[in-house]
């Protein structure tokens, strides 16, 4: 139904226009105003999608013409004229107008059709001026982020070229000169991990964050690895600028076999001549032997630190939090008892996120990680026990469910927490893999729920076919807010149907990262039974 406002003085003329309108296949309400005054007091708050005006006498149409438009900025107008005059046409279009229709039967039989294109086209004009403004507001703040930064930055486009990058990420990089625009960045790094940098810059563009994640880079048979975490930056566009921030990687995070150089690497783009750098890559490597502080910027080279099994440096890191590390409980909020979940600090959480992504390949890792927290929960049950929550969360990495002798140990450790928590306690499975083969893990849920009573399950993202699990052998779903908006944007329908189906089987449904307003709306509009900040 589309709202008009009909800008005239004439009964007669009024009445054709509603005989016109009425006939058309097109659902139009009309409203009839005197003067352009009084058509912005009857528009009101309501939106108005068009507005059609009788001109004036000349030499005032002009005029009149102006004054509405002044009146309806954003709306399309179009006028409704006694004579096919080209003059005053052309006068009216530079004034405002949308377009002039004659007062004739013959002109007046499509002027719904001519109504229906009008506000087609404003909509699209509107549309192409909001999206003109974000991107001139992106390109100015990636401007000024570039003009204010010593960081080693790296702009990208939606397939991975080079856009532009920062003075100091060619010195990182080990290339004489920045990459040149166009430069794809899956050419810098190790053949195998091309894929996977591929993937990293996806899931920073669908889920609005991602990394940090580590990746090889090989410039003139030099191998380099950096830290790679794409940037978010504060700014709502629908194309948003993708940055992507490189850093030497901390030396506890070595893993054995980076610097194996690949027996085929493709070599750059079109473009890209790291073999410009090689005299600059020489000259960092005879320096090598400085004390660090002169080389604040010379890229650390792997051979630098003795190869170490890839589990060695995690677990003392794991040790050393466990010492360290100070927590929190965030209890959740909505319906039924309340959840509790240990969070970190945030400098142990940083640390903590890296040992997680080794936790993903390493069993003995994983373990490391999921005895941390029961280790932490321990602590606080002894220190503070006021402060336990009705439902402890004790969170459970897939690497640890799927490995029976290190699941077998973990629950024997976790039935003996002192204080009532080995009868209290709630088993959650999290770092599920994106992608995993749901099967697989609906077998591993059934075995948990065998060994444990029923568990809670934290999906990792919301793309894949969940139809081979059974919501009824879980006791809470948690989905993270991040991949939740990603979600809703791509199918709302979709998810909520995904909810509710676990609703009906007796699941009960968390969304972690939500607080205030946003937890009390994703509660009453979406269904979700509860929501924690953490």
């Amino acid at each position: 139904m589309y709202r008009l406002i009909h800008i005239e003085p004439d009964d007669i003329a009024h009445q054709a226009v509603l005989q016109a309108l009425a006939e058309s296949p097109l659902a139009f309400t009309v409203e009839r105003a005197s003067d352009p005054e009084a058509a912005a007091a009857l528009a009101g708050e309501r939106t108005v999608d068009a507005v059609l005006v009788a001109s004036t006498p000349q030499p005032g149409a002009i005029t009149a013409i102006d004054h509405c438009r002044t009146i309806f900025a954003a709306q399309p107008l179009i006028v409704l004229a006694e004579t096919a005059d080209l003059a005053f046409a052309r006068e009216a279009l530079r004034a405002g107008a949308q377009d002039v229709v004659v007062k004739q039967d013959r002109a007046l039989a499509v002027l719904s059709r001519i109504i229906l294109y009008a506000i087609e086209r404003a909509g699209a004009d509107a549309r192409r001026r909001s999206l003109e403004r974000e991107v001139a507001v992106a390109a100015a703040l990636v401007d000024a982020v570039f003009a204010n930064t010593s960081d080693c930055l790296i702009q990208v486009d939606e397939t991975g070229a080079i856009a532009r990058s920062s003075p100091s990420a060619a010195n990182l990089l080990g290339l004489a000169t920045s990459p040149p625009p166009g430069c794809l960045s899956r050419t810098l790094v190790n053949r195998r991990e091309a894929a996977r940098l591929q993937a990293l810059l996806a899931d920073a563009t669908t889920a609005g964050e991602a990394g940090p994640a580590t990746f090889a880079f090989s410039v003139d048979g030099t191998t380099r690895l950096l830290e790679v975490q794409p940037l978010r930056l504060d700014l709502e566009a629908r194309h948003p600028p993708r940055l992507l921030k490189l850093a030497e990687l901390a030396a506890e995070f070595a893993i054995e076999g980076a610097d194996e150089r690949p027996a085929a690497n493709p070599g750059p783009a079109a473009g890209c001549n790291p073999a410009a750098s090689r005299n600059h890559s020489t000259e960092a490597a005879s320096t090598s032997t400085q004390p660090s502080a002169a080389r604040t910027t010379a890229p650390v080279r792997p051979s630098t630190t003795p190869p170490m099994a890839a589990a060695t440096r995690p677990m003392a890191l794991l040790e050393a939090l466990a010492r360290t590390a100070t927590w929190r409980v965030a209890q959740s909020t909505g319906e039924g008892a309340g959840w509790g979940f240990l969070l970190p600090d945030a400098k142990s959480a940083a640390t903590l996120a890296r040992v997680e992504s080794v936790s993903r390949d390493d069993p003995d890792v994983a373990l490391g990680v999921d005895r941390l927290r029961l280790r932490a929960w321990k602590k606080l049950m002894i220190n503070a026990p006021g402060q336990l929550p009705a439902l402890p969360a004790l969170e459970l990495g897939y690497g640890t469910s799927t490995n029976r002798p290190h699941l077998d140990h973990f629950l024997g450790k976790a039935v003996t927490l002192p204080g009532g928590l080995g009868d209290r306690w709630q088993l959650v499975l999290t770092h599920v893999p994106k992608g995993v083969y749901v099967p697989t893990l609906a077998k591993t849920i059934r075995a948990l729920a065998t060994d444990g009573g029923k568990p809670a399950l934290q999906l990792p993202d919301l793309e894949s076919d969940y139809r081979e699990l059974v919501f009824g052998q879980l006791r809470l779903l948690i989905v993270d807010l991040a991949p939740l908006k990603a979600a809703l944007a791509r199918d709302s329908k979709a998810v909520a149907a995904l909810l509710a189906r676990a609703g009906n089987e007796g699941c009960k449904t968390m969304v972690r990262g939500a607080s205030g307003p946003l937890a009390e709306a994703l509660r009453s509009r979406l269904g979700v039974d509860l929501t924690v900040d953490g």
